[in-house]
C-alpha cells in the first residue's frame, strides 16, 4: 500500500527525498513524466538503487570507461562472459581481476547519484512510494553485485546546485540532439581540449556527452563556455539537414534523431520536402517510429491542401497504427 503520492509541481524532488531519508525508510519511490519512469530504491533512509527506462540511462560501462580503470576490450571480455554464462558485467570484471571492489563500488554510486541529479530537471511528473517494496527484477549491471549506500542529504545539496546552473546552461543549450560546429578550428581553447575535439559538425550535443570523459552536467558546463566564449556554434538548419542526409544511407536511426529535433521548428506551410525526407528515412525504422514521421508527413500535406499526396501517406499510416486517427480526417 503506498503512503505517499502526488505530483512534482505540488510536492518536488527535494523534499520526497528528505521525507523519506529523514523518515530512515524502505520501499521503492516511482517517478514518472510522460513516457519516462524511474525507479529509486530506499533502504532504512538510503539510496541503494536507481533504475530509469530511458534509452539515456547512463550505463555502468559508460562511467568504467570515462573513470579509466578497465578498458574498452576489458568491457568486450565480460560482455562475452556475460553472454556464455549469465554473470553480469561489474561481477565478471572483479573475477577477471581487472576491476577492484572499491572501484566497483566506487562507479555504482557515481552511477545513482548522475541519475538522481538529472532528476532536479523534472518540474512536473507524478511519483508514488511503496513501502517495504525492495525491487529485486532490475535487468541491468548493478543489480546483485555490490550494494553502496548513498545519503539523500548530500544529492539533495548538490543536486540543487546544478539545477541552477543548468537553468543558465540551458538558455544555449536547450536541445541536446542539436549539432555544434568550431567556429576556428585553428583557434582552440587552451583548456579541455579533449571535448573540443569532439565538436566536429557531426556529433550531436548527446553524442559529445556520451563520448566526454567528464560527467554529463560537466560536459555541458565546458560545452557553455565555449558557447559563451565563441570557440563553437549552433550548426544552421542548413547544416543539420545535411547531416541528417549524411547520416540516412548508414545509420537512418541516427539521421531520424536530427530529423525529428527540425520537425519540432517546422512550419507545416513552409513546405513538405523536410517532412518527406524524414518519412522516406524512417521506411527502414520499427512500425511505430514510422507511423509518427508519416503522420507528420499527413498533416503537413494536409495543411498545404495536397490532399492526393496526403491520402497516399495516409494509406501506409492506416496499415502501421489503424486506431486513433479520427483528427486526420
Amino acid at each position: 500500500m503506498s503512503i505517499l503520492k502526488g505530483h512534482l509541481e505540488h510536492f518536488g524532488l527535494q523534499e520526497l527525498l528528505q521525507t523519506l531519508s529523514q523518515g530512515a525508510r524502505s520501499g521503492t519511490l516511482e517517478i514518472a513524466r510522460g513516457e519516462e519512469s524511474v525507479s529509486i530504491v530506499f533502504e532504512t533512509g538510503h539510496i541503494t538503487l536507481v533504475r530509469s527506462d530511458s534509452s539515456k540511462q547512463l550505463r555502468l560501462r559508460s562511467i568504467l570507461l570515462r573513470e579509466g580503470v578497465v578498458s574498452s576490450a576489458d568491457l568486450e571480455q565480460a560482455g562475452r562472459d556475460h553472454e556464455e554464462t549469465g554473470i553480469l558485467l561489474g561481477r565478471a570484471l572483479v573475477d577477471r581481476g581487472v576491476l577492484a571492489e572499491a572501484e566497483l563500488e566506487n562507479a555504482l554510486r557515481k552511477k545513482i547519484e548522475e541519475e538522481l541529479f538529472d532528476l532536479f530537471l523534472w518540474t512536473n511528473g507524478s511519483f508514488e512510494f511503496f513501502p517495504e517494496q525492495l525491487k529485486s527484477d532490475f535487468d541491468d549491471d548493478t543489480h546483485n553485485i555490490t550494494r553502496v549506500q548513498v545519503d539523500p542529504m548530500s544529492i539533495i545539496i548538490e543536486g540543487l546546485r546544478q539545477a541552477d546552473e543548468w537553468t543558465v546552461i540551458r538558455q544555449r543549450i536547450q536541445d541536446h540532439r542539436w549539432i555544434l560546429v568550431p567556429e576556428s578550428p585553428s583557434n582552440a581553447p587552451a583548456e579541455n581540449h579533449s571535448i573540443y575535439q569532439l565538436i566536429d559538425g557531426a556529433r550531436t550535443i548527446e553524442e559529445v556527452m556520451s563520448e566526454s570523459t567528464l560527467t554529463r552536467f560537466d560536459t555541458c558546463s565546458v560545452l557553455y563556455r565555449f558557447m559563451e566564449d565563441g570557440f563553437i556554434r549552433e550548426a544552421t538548419t542548413e547544416e543539420m539537414i545535411r547531416r541528417a542526409r549524411d547520416r540516412a544511407a548508414e545509420d537512418p536511426m541516427s539521421a531520424l534523431v536530427i530529423y525529428e529535433v527540425l520537425l519540432s521548428d517546422h512550419d507545416p506551410d513552409s513546405g513538405t520536402d523536410l517532412i518527406e525526407e524524414a518519412a522516406e528515412c524512417a521506411g527502414h525504422a520499427a512500425p511505430e517510429v514510422q507511423a509518427k514521421f508519416l503522420r507528420h508527413a499527413v498533416e503537413s500535406h494536409l495543411s498545404a491542401g495536397n490532399e492526393g499526396a496526403a491520402w497516399k501517406r495516409l494509406q501506409r499510416l492506416l496499415v502501421l497504427a489503424p486506431g486513433n486517427l479520427e483528427d486526420l480526417r
